[in-house]
């Protein structure tokens, strides 16, 4: 419920929208995929409504990866990174990052 009040005002507000993404996107990573998800329709709306936002946003992206827990999550993650990587070697990175660290049964959530 607070990503969603923080999506709303940073929606409403772009200049504010620099200095929240980046901390929202530390909830990537959490156990409850509701939460998680809001961030991540987040990231998305910022994404395409801020072009000069997206390489760092997108960077940032990158490196949350290994801690992404739900695969609804990484779903639109991986859909973020498909439509906004401008070299194929950031989508690779972006898959073994995947790959590497939390692919597992183990530590990926399904619905």
């Amino acid at each position: 419920m607070r990503a969603q009040a923080i999506h709303s005002c940073a929606v409403r507000f772009p200049d504010v929208a620099a200095s929240v993404v980046h901390l929202l996107m530390d909830f990537l990573g959490d156990l409850n995929t509701a939460p998680a998800l809001d961030v991540v329709f987040f990231v998305r709306e910022i994404m395409e409504t801020n072009p000069k936002l997206r390489p760092t946003i997108l960077a940032r992206l990158l490196d949350s990866f290994g801690t992404i827990r739900s695969s609804r999550v990484c779903t639109c993650a991986l859909w973020i990174v498909g439509e906004y990587c401008a070299s194929a070697a950031d989508i690779a990175s972006a898959l073994e990052a995947r790959a590497e660290g939390s692919l597992s049964q183990d530590t990926l959530t399904w619905p």
